[in-house]
């Protein structure tokens, strides 16, 4: 049976707190009502070696199960465990960056937030990484499921700028991942870790030079109530897929609308002006259109803003992990689509759309690039060259919805699993940066979908490095 209690002592100059203890809440706060997971107990670790004390100290205390928590961005809750009775190993703290201009790469620790990493190399020589929609998320969560957002059809994912990671195994020991040491950790650890194995403690990534004269977000609106729906999405959909890799678009049904917003990544205003031509030349007329020129750095604050459930940042200096300050219910789904959608499909999305609720839910396709396919052993991404990642949520604010907000959101979730077996058929399975446990639903396999053909290899690297299942939740190899 575990001893919680001697950890304190055996961890002296660590902040440990356990059930029962005054700060406790304030260490397993979520911003996400959906889940609500009760570990056992939480370490925050300021450094590598304390990581490994944490470790070692959890084992010898009878500790069954570890979790890794960094932005708290799993809605499932995996970081707090995934279910109750897990003991947490917060990396909150490990948040140090640092840049060596001479290879063009940033470490940055595995605590770090995205929005953390994304203003450091814009302010270190206006570098970029390839990073997700919202800059609260961790940088070390998302370098374990892909890394996907509104720079991705350009620059490829974030995972694959990934160069090198320390990472404590489960053993306690500190060992370095990359394509010359433990090839098969890193192999893991990119695409499909989910802290499966072990703490990351730093990761080194290669950057790029951000444009910086030809950048702008973008959106343009139709109404569904007055325009020919499922007209308006065939020229939508084939205008996105046809337009220059510049343009990174996503298409959302939401709030009565249909919706295609994103960044155009130029290096000139005349590259921009051509992009924004291809895009909407052949588009019918907008119930609204915009068009803004912004410095890289101002577009992941915009894309917050305008297209994630936490538009709370306006300046990413301002950055946190979030905790309890701005509740709300999220459930979310998402796919890999690996070819373009049928006419037929876009017919049935369309009148489908007309049963939408008009607020609390959407359904969205992002554009990523169809011909890039790296070799698909060099990381555990189990789809490559998919012109589209799917996703759809429900999503309510708490300040909105008061004590009505589960009722509502309960309201809204059937017709999301509709729309979700609508997809079904045309993916090649879940994407394990959108974690739901319902995936195990309608005689399916959630650890198929989610880790797909890579599922074995995976499991025979997880026997290597944590042979006693140390670190697991329910979505682990």
């Amino acid at each position: 049976m575990a001893n919680t209690q001697d950890l304190k002592s055996a961890l002296r100059g660590i902040t440990v707190v356990l059930v029962g203890d005054e700060d406790y809440e304030e260490h397993i706060a979520t911003w996400n009502t959906y889940t609500n997971r009760k570990p056992i107990g939480v370490a925050v670790p300021k450094s590598t070696d304390e990581v490994a004390r944490v470790i070692k100290a959890v084992e010898r205390a009878g500790i069954k199960r570890v979790t890794v928590r960094g932005g708290g961005h799993s809605f499932e809750a995996l970081g707090l465990g995934g279910e109750d009775g897990a003991f947490v190993i917060d990396t909150i703290k490990l948040n140090s960056i640092s840049s060596n201009p001479a290879n063009d790469t940033i470490t940055a620790g595995g605590g770090c937030l995205l929005g953390d990493v994304a203003l450091y190399a814009w302010a270190h020589g206006k570098k970029m990484l390839p990073m997700g929609t919202c800059p609260t998320v961790g940088l070390a969560g998302q370098i374990q499921c892909g890394g996907y957002g509104f720079y991705s059809r350009t620059y490829g994912t974030l995972t694959d700028r990934v160069l090198s990671v320390e990472i404590v195994t489960p053993d306690g020991r500190v060992q370095t991942a990359s394509n010359d040491e433990n090839a098969n950790l890193f192999f893991a650890i990119r695409g499909a870790g989910t802290g499966s194995f072990g703490v990351i403690t730093s990761i080194t990534l290669s950057t790029n030079d951000a444009p910086l004269d030809g950048v702008a977000v973008f959106s343009l609106r139709w109404s569904l109530d007055r325009q020919d729906v499922p007209a308006v999405l065939k020229k939508l959909h084939d205008a996105a897929a046809a337009s220059p890799l510049t343009v990174n678009p996503m298409i959302v049904i939401w709030l009565g609308v249909l919706e295609v917003s994103g960044v155009i990544l130029e290096d000139s205003v005349a590259g921009l002006g051509s992009a924004w031509k291809t895009l909407t030349q052949d588009l019918p007329a907008a119930d609204s259109t915009t068009l803004t020129r912004r410095d890289l750095i101002d577009t992941v604050a915009d894309i917050e803003e305008s297209q994630t459930s936490a538009p709370w940042y306006k300046d990413l200096k301002d950055l946190k992990r979030e905790g309890r300050e701005h509740q709300r219910f999220m459930k979310i789904k998402a796919g890999f689509v690996p070819k373009l959608l049928s006419d037929d499909f876009m017919k049935k999305l369309a009148e489908f759309s007309k049963t939408q609720p008009r607020t609390g839910v959407r359904v969205q396709l992002l554009g990523l690039n169809p011909d890039f396919r790296p070799d698909p052993d060099t990381t555990s991404i189990k789809v490559r060259g998919t012109p589209w990642l799917m996703g759809m949520s429900v999503w309510l604010q708490v300040s909105e919805y008061g004590d009505d907000t589960e009722v509502e959101a309960k309201r809204r979730l059937p017709w999301l699993n509709q729309a979700y077996e609508l997809f079904y058929p045309i993916t090649s399975g879940g994407c394990i940066g959108d974690d739901d446990y319902d995936e195990d639903n309608h005689g399916r396999s959630m650890m198929a979908s989610y880790y797909g053909e890579h599922l074995d290899k995976l499991q025979s690297i997880k026997a290597k490095y944590d042979p006693k299942r140390l670190f697991s939740h329910p979505l682990s190899v």
